[in-house]
């Protein structure tokens, strides 16, 4: 496996699992060399994006399609490649995102796998739209402000999270999920280096 992409809605540990790879000696003796791409550059403010009509989808993926000559320069040079969020969120996010079948053609082309961390739904309201740690940026009334109240918020939520699990059937890319319910962040990271060494 050349690259990795690490997918879930918010809430389902994606920085820290990408946190705990980076301190993890299993994963660096198979991964010695590796860069991250982080969601800022991968998905942006894709959000906020959808809700202004000038712009096309093209427009709204565009920042994928600028990130593909990188991906591919890294993979020359051998570099392992862990991606926060890319294509699925598109899927998840844009009704009809056309685009997601080239970019899932060209990453299966590069070997890349990817993890989908996962909640079951009860557990989005305590993990998704009460996040402690994000309340200084008043994550929870930023949310009941956009979808416009905290039920339409754990909908969306819901429905973003079905739609990751429905693209898991259509990827070329290998793929896991994984139920980050429990915590379990050690257990986790075991099974994504093997994941990452098969």
């Amino acid at each position: 496996m050349n690259g990795l992409i690490i997918e879930g809605v918010a809430g389902t540990g994606k920085s820290t699992i990408i946190s705990a790879l980076k301190d993890n000696n299993a994963f660096k003796r198979i991964k010695p060399s590796y860069e991250i791409i982080y969601e800022d550059q991968t998905t942006g403010e894709l959000v906020a994006e959808l809700r202004d009509k000038r712009l096309s989808d093209q427009d709204r993926y565009s920042k994928l399609n600028q990130l593909i000559p990188e991906i591919r320069r890294q993979h020359a040079l051998g570099q392992f490649l862990i991606l926060e969020r890319f294509h699925p969120t598109f899927f998840a996010l844009m009704a009809e995102c056309v685009a997601f079948e080239d970019f899932d053609q060209q990453l299966s082309e590069l070997n890349f796998g990817l993890v989908l961390l996962d909640l079951p739904n009860n557990e989005l309201e305590a993990r998704s739209f009460s996040r402690p740690e994000m309340e200084s940026q008043n994550w929870s009334k930023g949310l009941i402000d956009w979808y416009g109240s905290r039920e339409a918020a754990l909908l969306a939520f819901a429905e973003s999270q079905e739609k990751r699990r429905k693209f898991l059937m259509q990827t070329k890319l290998k793929n896991i999920r994984i139920d980050t319910s429990g915590r379990s962040w050690d257990t986790y990271i075991k099974s994504i280096v093997e994941f990452v060494a098969e």
